[in-house]
This record gives C-alpha cells, structure tokens and sequence, in this order.
C-alpha cells in the first residue's frame, strides 16, 4: 500500500513535467549556422510589427494615430564541447519606429546567455536574461519607464529510464527595476 501511494505521488508530481527527451542536437541545432573559430554563428535581421496605430497613446478621449515598425537584429552564438556540453550566448537589438512621433522611438534591448552539460540519464543548465525594454506610452503615467530584468536560472532534467518521462527540477532567481 505505501509502495502504491509513493508511486502514484512520484507520477503526480512527475506527470506535469512529461515531455520528450532532449538532445544537443534539439537544444542547439547547428542548421543555418556558420563557423567563427570555436563557436557556431547565427546572424539574423527581423521586420516586425510593421503597421497602422490608431491609437499611440491608448487614450480614451482623442485618439493620436501614427505608423510604427520594428526593426530587429541579433546574434546567437554557441559553442559544443564533443557531444556533452555547450555554452551559448545570444544578443537582440531592436529599434520601435513611430513615424509622426519621433520622439517615442527607442531602443530595446535582451541578452541571454546559456550552458548546459549532458550525461546519459539526464542534463543541468544554467541560463541567464538581462531586458532592457521601454514601455509604451499611455495617458496614465507621466513619463515612459525603461524597465530592466536580471534573471537568473539553474536546474536539471532527470530523464527516467524506459519511459521517456522527464523530471525538471528548475530554480529561478529574478531582480526588476525601473529607471
């Protein structure tokens, strides 16, 4: 009876973590990249929320309408060690155009960075954010706040053997200003 209810706890506790196992090659595909000595490259260039705002300031009264786009470009980098480790770091810039506004355009800006080391049942990671983001404007602040996000995260995935089911045991520390 202990034996059963212990089981059927693990399997709870287990079954909402469920997913496939995961390999180097499936966290960091090497598709589309190219060689820069030791480290594997993705350069990228995005249009992104490209369009007509009728409503910039989301007022409820007069409404200012302006165009808006978002250009962004980055680049991800990583790096494998044989078929048990990697480490990789990534770095987007974006600029949020308004054209009648100017004023209101700004920069974005988010690092990530990444490591992980496999063994046979299973992975520990590491990873890292830095946000640096401007909100958007509104009638009920007095000034737009640049936000900044520092998280920081550590964990591992228990792969359980002839099942596939995946335990993930993550740990998050997480620090929020303004300016």
């Amino acid at each position: 009876m202990r034996r059963a209810c212990l089981i059927m706890l693990l399997s709870l506790l287990c079954a909402e973590n469920v997913a496939q196992a995961s390999t180097i090659e499936q966290d960091f595909p090497t598709e589309g990249t190219f060689h820069w000595g030791p480290f594997r490259v993705r350069p990228f260039l995005l249009l992104r929320d490209t369009g007509y705002d009728s409503n910039v300031f989301l007022e409820d009264g007069t409404a200012t309408s302006d165009f808006t786009s978002t250009g962004e470009g980055g680049l991800k980098m990583f790096s494998l060690f044989r078929e048990r480790g990697a480490v990789q770091v990534e770095e987007v810039l974006d600029y949020v155009w308004y054209a009648s506004n100017g004023s209101l355009s700004h920069f974005n800006n988010t690092f990530r960075s990444r490591g992980a080391y496999y063994f046979k049942p299973g992975v520990v990671f590491a990873e890292a954010t830095l946000l640096s983001l401007r909100e958007r404007p509104s009638t009920e602040i007095d000034y737009r706040v640049r936000r900044y996000e520092r998280t920081f995260g550590t964990g591992w995935r228990f792969v359980w053997p002839h099942t596939g089911r995946i335990f993930r045991k993550p740990s998050t520390a997480s620090r929020s200003g303004s300016r």
